[in-house]
């Protein structure tokens, strides 16, 4: 039995608080798949490369989905985007997608040559996760509440 399901075109950010953000790609925006438990990532792809009338020759798409057990993505939770890179990872959005009712997929598409691969025998590169932000913030005193030192080593007197 083929059910819809919402597909929306764009790409992961994860902010310097470490919460990842789905940006939509304004020009192609959303579309309906429909898709089917059983079929495979290949034929998933495929059928998502015909809906946003993107060429399969030229470009290839990475596929993925927010975790159902964690909050919902408006709320900016760190957990990870999942990307869906074999047959076995796509069984188990089908199995989250019954259970839940519904499950949106997100679609990033890159020209080859880029960060994106799709085809026998190669491998769906996704995303990278940056590493924290961390700035260079001065120490400041807990007593004087001057900046470049802290408590043990001040050396201003106590009024």
């Amino acid at each position: 039995m083929d059910e819809m399901c919402l597909v929306m075109c764009g790409g992961w950010v994860c902010g310097s608080d470490g919460k990842w953000e789905f940006v939509v790609e304004k020009k192609r925006m959303a579309r309906m798949v429909a898709v089917e438990v059983g079929m495979s990532i290949k034929e998933l792809e495929r059928l998502v490369l015909a809906e946003f009338r993107v060429g399969e020759l030229e470009y290839g798409v990475s596929l993925s989905y927010w975790p159902p057990d964690s909050l919902e993505l408006a709320t900016g939770i760190k957990t990870p985007p999942v990307v869906l890179t074999s047959d076995g990872a796509l069984k188990y959005f089908f199995t989250h997608m019954k259970v839940k009712g519904s499950l949106n997929l997100f679609a990033t598409f890159e020209p080859f040559g880029g960060d994106v691969f799709v085809g026998s025998g190669s491998k769906s590169v996704g995303f990278d996760t940056p590493g924290p932000n961390k700035k260079a913030v001065p120490n400041k005193c807990g007593r004087c509440r001057g900046t470049g030192h802290n408590r043990t080593n001040c050396t201003v007197p106590l009024k």
